[in-house]
């Protein structure tokens, strides 16, 4: 007992040592100065520490509300406490909260209105900014993980949350980005219609300008439900409504090469409309897959890559005869519709992992699946189909670089679509020598794409924005 006391008392002194002599307010007996950081006071009662610089009436007011002690008062009298606290004290205070924990006694302060409301708008933008539902704020492991960083906070309902706080974070932000919008000298859109897990039609809206220090913006601006039909007129409708609503002029529209777009660009009063030069490489290329050669080969691999999709066996054991035929261990990649790259990446990976892929399907563990026995011989390329697919490769790569390009550049793209235009119609453009299979492809994708941007006015602005980009010359080498 004598030495748990005097442990106790050495643990104590650490943290803080006696006030000096010329400290000769009372307050002071109930205080030591921290060792650590000498403006600080340590409460010998609850070890907590405080500022003391400047007078000790903060000392003393923390006696007061903490231990009902005035320290001023000769002997420290206990203040009085109402028959309610007393009973509080004796029922709940002294069974749960310890008087030197400075955390528990921390839990009886008011938290202030301020922290509250900063609390309330942080766990808003959590919700906001990782589109969470609004049900998470009635999770029981949400709210104990707020309550164990500030216990004190008081969790807001749903309807706080979906009809008070986010609906003024939406009109402060939208504020502010109409007022960098009426700033810009200048405006282009792009716009997209799409359909949700839930079968609900959407309209996105993305504006993209300048601000007053030269940097590129892009910003969402709304996402709106349209249930009625897809026609020109209705999305053009919702855009124009769009540009009164947030009191802009469009210069430029961008979107998907659909016959409906066009028609809503014009509905829109919006000059110029550009289709999308990745969705135009993805259409051309598109129709490369759809050759006949190519769509069988491309089906024959698709299956083999389904089996060792699902297949848990079949995965394990992939793996295994990679590291022994030493070849990286990349899990195979199955193809999308809507993404013609996928399919390019799809081979790839497929040539890579040929050997791999036909040891796992030989093995003893994996003949005896049923759906395995089928793909067995289905699997084995042919010289025949392992030259189309090299050739195949080989001729979609410029396309896929393309679109590497487009789609990951942080900068206006605008000015590389004529160059990156001319480049494939050169490429695809049909030479001596060519087998019938190259010849396919190339007739295929160049066919799409001298469809495309045909409009005298908008090759003008195309040329015009090229001569003016600067990235071009390094995009171009």
């Amino acid at each position: 007992m004598t030495s748990h006391i005097k442990s106790a008392t050495m643990s104590e002194s650490r943290r803080y040592r006696n006030p000096p002599a010329k400290f000769t307010s009372n307050v002071w007996k109930y205080f030591g100065i921290s060792i650590e950081n000498e403006k600080k006071a340590v409460c010998k009662t609850c070890q907590g520490e405080m500022t003391y610089t400047g007078g000790t009436t903060n000392l003393s007011n923390h006696m007061k509300r903490h231990h009902g002690i005035d320290p001023i008062s000769k002997g420290g009298v206990k203040l009085q406490t109402s028959a309610t606290e007393a009973s509080t004290s004796t029922s709940c205070v002294t069974a749960s909260i310890s008087p030197s924990n400075p955390f528990h006694m921390a839990q009886r302060v008011k938290l202030a209105p301020s922290k509250v409301h900063r609390i309330t708008v942080g766990i808003a933008r959590y919700l906001i900014d990782d589109m969470r539902p609004f049900s998470t704020v009635e999770s029981s492991a949400f709210r104990s993980m707020i309550h164990e960083c500030e216990p004190r906070y008081k969790f807001p309902c749903i309807q706080t949350f979906s009809e008070d706080v986010i609906p003024r974070l939406y009109d402060s932000v939208a504020s502010r980005i109409k007022g960098k919008l009426l700033s810009a000298e200048a405006i282009a859109w792009t716009s997209d219609s799409w359909t949700s897990r839930a079968t609900q039609s959407y309209v996105t809206i993305t504006a993209h300008f300048i601000d007053s220090e030269m940097e590129l913006c892009s910003r969402v601006l709304q996402t709106r439900q349209l249930p009625e039909s897809h026609t020109g007129e209705h999305v053009g409708n919702v855009l124009r409504q769009a540009q009164l609503e947030w009191g802009c002029q469009v210069c430029a529209l961008t979107t998907d090469n659909a016959a409906n777009m066009k028609i809503a660009a014009h509905t829109a009063g919006i000059s110029i409309h550009i289709g999308c030069f990745a969705h135009t490489l993805n259409l051309a290329s598109s129709r490369a897959l759809d050759i006949k050669e190519v769509h069988h080969i491309l089906a024959k691999i698709r299956s083999v890559v389904s089996f060792m999709h699902r297949s848990t066996t079949a995965a394990a054991l992939l793996k295994k005869k990679q590291k022994m035929l030493q070849l990286p261990e990349n899990k195979l990649i199955i193809d999308v519709k809507t993404r013609w790259n996928s399919s390019y990446l799809m081979v790839e990976r497929f040539l890579q992992q040929q050997l791999a892929i036909l040891a796992c399907l030989s093995d003893e563990s994996i003949k005896k699946q049923h759906e395995a026995k089928s793909l067995q011989a289905s699997s084995v390329l042919g010289q025949d189909e392992v030259r189309c697919l090299e050739i195949f490769l080989q001729l979609m790569e410029p396309m896929y670089q393309a679109t590497l390009a487009l789609s990951a550049d942080q900068h206006p793209t605008v000015g590389l679509m004529y160059p990156l235009l001319l480049k494939p119609k050169k490429l695809y453009t049909h030479m001596e020598g060519d087998t019938a299979f190259q010849q396919k492809i190339k007739k295929a994708i160049l066919q799409d794409l001298e469809k495309r941007y045909i409009n005298d006015v908008l090759l003008e602005y195309l040329e015009e924005a090229t001569a003016l980009d600067p990235w071009v010359k390094y995009k171009i080498d």
